[in-house]
């Protein structure tokens, strides 16, 4: 589809305008124009339409700055009316799909997660399409002023997000599925598709950073002057795939030492069970054993994963030179025996000044995948975005 009731149609300054507010209100004009180089007349002329269509209001000023105000005319911020716009989004996985309403401002304001029985393309669609309609209904209890028209839809893989297609996704065994023309087909409303690591890099609303996660694989998204890296064949970011491990051990894409033959959660699984000698050995009871002291062997295996992640977030900072590095992920219950380990890899590593890089170590939550895909549709949705 390609109707939108976003504000900005071809405005900068208005897109200015509700992007600074939205970012940092309640702002007064005089601050506005400050944060955006824009004259008092430009911001009055753009604030003015957004006002008139409910996305911004004014409000009063507090008691405290009008009487630091002194003399004149009193301020009147500008706010976002948060209910004026929103978004659902949802995080599609090899069992299940989290689904969320977010506000103009990005807050959640519905959730919702639903098991699959099946990831036959037609079935997911079914169960997406039973999704979106759920959470518009949800939306609408929230007093949305108007129903819900921007979905957006996130999935672990390559995807094409121009058009809607999800090109490989080895954990859901989908090969270039379309999923966004059918789907608006079915609800009438606008989707966009995404990788779930770069929408997750989206909704962190920072211009330069990478996001590097640990789960089945170690993904990453790049973001560069506030735009994610594609890259010519959507396989920008594979930082699992730096080849800084174990040259004997072959990866599943066909390479040999890769970072993801010993730092994924699935072959850590499998090499704990190897040195435990333990087919059954679950990952989190490796991670215990580990942790307590009782099994030295075991506790280097995530030392060693951490070694080489954090090697693998140097060289991409070296590369690239992100201010910020996020390193979280699904898996983060063993977080506490890699993080020291991936932070002095990372410092002996790393080059001159990008040392001042802040590495930030965090897990992330289920409903965190989804807003991710809710802040892509909203952005593409208010405004125009092309991601």
């Amino acid at each position: 589809m390609t109707h939108r009731i976003g504000p900005v149609e071809g405005t900068p300054a208005e897109g200015a305008v509700l992007a600074v507010v939205r970012e940092s209100g309640p702002l007064s004009r005089a601050q506005i124009g400050r944060r955006t180089g824009l004259s008092s007349a430009a911001v009055t002329r753009a604030a003015q339409p957004l006002i008139d269509a409910g996305f911004l209001s004014q409000v009063k000023a507090s008691a405290v700055k009008k009487a630091q105000a002194g003399m004149g005319r009193p301020s009147q911020p500008l706010a976002v009316n948060p209910l004026r716009f929103g978004a659902i989004g949802i995080k599609v996985t090899n069992d299940s799909a989290v689904g969320v309403v977010c506000d103009l401002l990005g807050e959640v304001r519905a959730s919702l997660q639903r098991s699959l029985d099946s990831l036959q393309p037609d079935r997911v669609i079914s169960e997406l399409v039973a999704m979106i309609q759920a959470l518009r209904g949800e939306a609408a209890r929230e007093g949305f002023s108007a129903p819900i028209t921007e979905v957006g839809l996130s999935f672990a893989g390559e995807v094409d997000s121009d058009l809607g297609i999800v090109r490989y996704s080895p954990f859901l065994e989908w090969k270039d599925v379309v999923v966004a023309q059918p789907l608006e087909q079915l609800t009438g409303c606008n989707v966009v598709v995404e990788n779930e690591v770069k929408a997750l890099g989206v909704a962190e609303g920072l211009k330069n950073f990478a996001y590097v996660t640990l789960g089945s694989s170690i993904g990453c998204a790049l973001v560069v002057n506030g735009n994610p890296v594609q890259g010519a064949f959507l396989v920008a970011g594979k930082l699992g795939h730096l080849p800084l491990g174990d040259r004997a051990l072959q990866c599943t894409c066909g390479g040999f030492g890769c970072i993801n033959t010993e730092a994924s959660t699935i072959s850590l699984e499998r090499l704990a069970r190897q040195v435990a000698g333990k087919p059954d050995l679950l990952i989190d009871e490796a991670a215990e054993l580990a942790r307590s002291g009782q099994h030295a062997e075991l506790a280097e295996l995530f030392t060693r994963a951490g070694h080489l992640i954090g090697l693998g977030i140097a060289s991409l900072v070296n590369l690239l030179g992100p201010d910020n590095v996020i390193f979280g992920g699904d898996e983060t219950a063993w977080l506490d025996l890699m993080a020291a380990p991936i932070e002095e890899a990372f410092a002996s590593q790393v080059y001159g000044g990008a040392k001042e890089t802040d590495l930030r170590l965090r897990p992330v939550l289920a409903n965190e995948w989804a807003l991710g895909a809710a802040v892509v549709a909203l952005e593409r949705g208010v405004f125009h975005t092309r991601r």
